[in-house]
């Protein structure tokens, strides 16, 4: 495996991206991953961006290390780079880099904590509220807020299955339902409604009879 630190660099506006890679081909046409420099790739085409290495290390700790070092706040804010942000994890979350060894402010934790909460659906926070066997028994008792989202059971599932299946079939046949009647002239057979417009004493044979 080799790690490497690379430079993506637009040969029309000579902006450029710097950043760390894993491959076993280093001849593998990877240009970078960052979503201003995909844009770019994607506005200039490939064969408009030149792909440098700029160092080769040993280790993933080594190449993320030399990406925090290169990619600074101070390169990030160059308005000819693509880069977003610091360098040092390579963009995966869970990975040794920028963020390794720190903690989330408690305002960050408050803010991810309001999100959480936010994005979960009534169900779920009903029972992280009441836990799972109190949210059922709140909901028997006529608290609809979070029915909906209840996790149903294999037989409940089988038995929605076959009632929409009834459902469909009933409106396929709902046609061959309805009272049908023959026109006596043309022998067209259709409603009721349909043939007493269109036929009997308005049937074009009866009118050319």
């Amino acid at each position: 495996m080799l790690y490497i630190i690379y430079k993506t660099i637009n040969l029309i506006n000579k902006k450029y991206y710097i950043g760390c890679h894993q491959t076993l081909d280093i001849n593998d046409n990877y240009l970078g991953s960052g979503k201003h420099l995909k844009r770019a790739i994607k506005k200039y085409g490939k064969e408009n961006f030149k792909f440098e290495i700029l160092h080769i290390l040993n280790s993933k700790e080594e190449m993320f290390n030399m990406e925090q070092h290169i990619v600074n706040e101070s390169l990030v804010k160059d308005p000819m780079s693509y880069n977003l942000k610091i360098g040092g994890s390579g963009g995966n979350p869970g990975i040794m880099g920028a963020f390794s060894g720190k903690c989330h402010s408690n305002e960050t934790k408050e803010k991810l904590r309001i999100s959480g909460k936010n994005n979960a659906s009534p169900w779920e926070r009903m029972v992280s509220k009441y836990g799972y066997e109190e949210a059922k028994k709140i909901n028997s008792k006529g608290n609809k807020s979070g029915s909906k989202n209840i996790p149903k059971s294999d037989e409940h599932k089988e038995k929605l299955r076959k009632s929409a299946i009834e459902k469909q079939s009933g409106k396929k046949n709902l046609g061959k339902i309805r009272d049908t009647i023959k026109c006596p002239y043309c022998t067209k057979v259709g409603s009721k409604n349909t043939m007493f417009r269109w036929h009997f004493e308005n049937c074009k044979k009866y009118k050319l009879s």
